[in-house]
């Protein structure tokens, strides 16, 4: 498929989705790719411009931030001059000219904000050439990773509200809806190789410099065996099936009443 765009500029793409849907999982697939690299999250475009970035509170501050698994490792000095880029390309450039993870070939950079997905429009209008994915979790599995946090049931039905209405907003306007790409957790954890070829591709589209290899199998095997060993806060192991399990024994009925009634009644609004 022929790029819609020739640009080739330094943000490769936009990862979100719902607090513990799998990004940090979907970001370490993307990263394996030779070209790509990033720290924790982001949150660059939280703000209506590079300026307002100090606002962002913690996501400002872990782009400073030396200790694993946030990595950015910029100085004060760096971010100043981030944040005095006239436009959110050029920050890109920026964080890219400044971050000691984009050296050699490495030279894209991924922005992974999970809470981007509930100003999903306004994100992909700042970024109007960038391709976005977005992840999610099966809505029972979802709430069991809120539950697990302690989050309530009544905040996870607004938050999942939230971005579904977010999600459905893009999906009315043709020219955003292409650039969007939703991913099941499920079949990235179950399929991981064939997840990372369909998201490379999808990149690809957008960036005609960023392509898939079969030889890069290899390299993300290899990239994910170093993540489980703790230096991106990957689980050493993932099991589907037992997290469902679990998730069936600590669900009560009630719970799983009101979230199944949710979705339909969502879904027929």
């Amino acid at each position: 498929m022929m790029s819609e765009t020739s640009m080739n500029k330094s943000l490769a793409a936009i990862v979100c989705g719902m607090p513990f849907s799998g990004t940090t999982f979907l970001s370490r697939l993307i990263c394996a790719h030779p070209k790509i690299d990033a720290g924790f999250e982001c949150g660059m475009l939280l703000g209506k411009s590079p300026k307002n970035f100090p606002e962002a509170g913690r996501f400002y501050d872990w782009m400073m931030d030396k200790r694993p698994p946030y990595n950015w490792n910029l100085t004060k000095e760096e971010m100043d001059d981030i944040c005095s880029s006239p436009t959110f390309d050029e920050a890109y450039d920026r964080i890219v000219d400044h971050c000691h993870l984009f050296q050699g070939d490495v030279k894209y950079v991924l922005d992974k904000t999970p809470v981007y997905v509930y100003l999903l429009k306004s994100i992909m209008r700042r970024m109007p050439e960038t391709p976005v994915i977005v992840i999610e979790k099966e809505k029972l599995n979802q709430y069991y990773s809120f539950k697990k946090r302690d989050q309530s049931l009544d905040f996870f039905e607004e938050r999942y509200v939230n971005s579904q209405q977010a999600i459905d907003e893009v999906l009315a306007k043709r020219g955003l809806k292409k650039r969007l790409l939703r991913l099941p957790f499920e079949e990235a954890v179950n399929s991981p190789a064939k997840t990372y070829r369909k998201v490379i591709n999808f990149i690809n589209r957008y960036n005609p410099d960023i392509a898939f290899e079969k030889s890069q199998v290899a390299l993300l095997k290899e990239s994910m065996k170093e993540d489980m060993k703790g230096k991106k806060k990957l689980r050493t192991e993932y099991s589907i099936e037992d997290e469902r399990q679990k998730m069936l024994n600590a669900l009560s009925d009630e719970e799983r009443t009101r979230i199944e009634k949710l979705e339909y009644n969502f879904q027929n609004a």
